[in-house]
């Protein structure tokens, strides 16, 4: 499904790409793999961003931002490169 989400972001087929990550994230959910929802969830906002839906991006990246904190800790290049995401909208 992130392949699909891939090619589809590559032919600036936005909608279609967030389709497949939304699909991930809930077999990534199921599979109880959260790093994985965290990774998923930075793309679905970068979909978000690229369809000009910055509210429900920001919502993403902080989602993904909260799962990185957890599990990764404060001061992990992952959580500060979602800082600057944030910054940039």
């Amino acid at each position: 499904m992130r392949l699909m989400a891939i090619i589809c972001e590559a032919k600036r087929n936005f909608e279609n790409a967030l389709e497949h990550l939304v699909l991930a994230s809930m077999a990534m959910i199921a599979s109880r793999k959260e790093s994985e929802v965290a990774s998923i969830d930075v793309s679905i906002g970068n979909m978000y961003m690229s369809l000009c839906r910055f509210d429900k991006s920001v919502f993403s990246y902080k989602h993904a931002l909260t799962m990185f904190k957890s599990s990764k800790g404060e001061t992990h290049p992952t959580v500060a490169s979602l800082f600057v995401r944030l910054a940039k909208l």
